[in-house]
């Protein structure tokens, strides 16, 4: 495996709490909303939004995918 393959499950968001900041992990729409809201809110700190995408989910017309 290359050392720039990016995992699903590799819970990115927790690199926010290592620089003393904020991670959130989403999984759902309702997910991404929450923690956009969350991170704008916060001034002093970073914030990492980990977006899980499911691969094949359709969108309307778009069929979203990965490369891995």
């Amino acid at each position: 495996m290359p050392a720039c393959t990016l995992l699903p499950e590799a819970l990115y968001d927790l690199m926010g709490y290592a620089f003393h900041g904020r991670g959130y992990l989403c999984r759902t729409r309702d997910d991404i909303q929450d923690a956009g809201k969350a991170a704008l809110q916060e001034r002093e700190r970073i914030s990492v939004i980990n977006i899980i995408i499911r691969t094949g989910m359709t969108t309307g017309d778009t069929v979203l995918g990965h490369r891995w």
